[in-house]
């Protein structure tokens, strides 16, 4: 007959430390990032020269005019219909 391990202390003690520093990073990390008032950093750049990057917007302009080139357009279809025999009897359950 099987017997059920107990957990020893020191197991025991060890689970529930990191099971509650766990709960408090977590906690933590909550708090910090949707609750607490946002950090506003103010700086001074004032007589500093900001350099402005201007970046072209992607055109996602889709070709298709490869799908009607020769290799494409030269599939051959290698499937034969699928024949289904009659499987079994005509009511199961009989």
């Amino acid at each position: 007959m099987l017997v059920p391990k107990k957990m020893t202390r020191i197991k025991k003690a060890i689970l529930v430390l990191v099971s509650i520093g766990l709960l408090a990073v977590i906690g933590y990390l909550v708090y910090d990032n949707f609750i607490a008032n946002p950090k506003i950093i103010s700086t001074n750049i004032s007589g500093k020269r900001i350099q402005v990057i201007n970046i072209t917007t992607i055109q996602p302009n889709f070709s298709d005019d490869f799908l009607l080139k020769s290799p494409y357009t030269n599939l051959q279809s290698h499937s034969q219909p699928i024949m289904i025999d009659n499987l079994g009897r005509a009511n199961p359950f009989q």
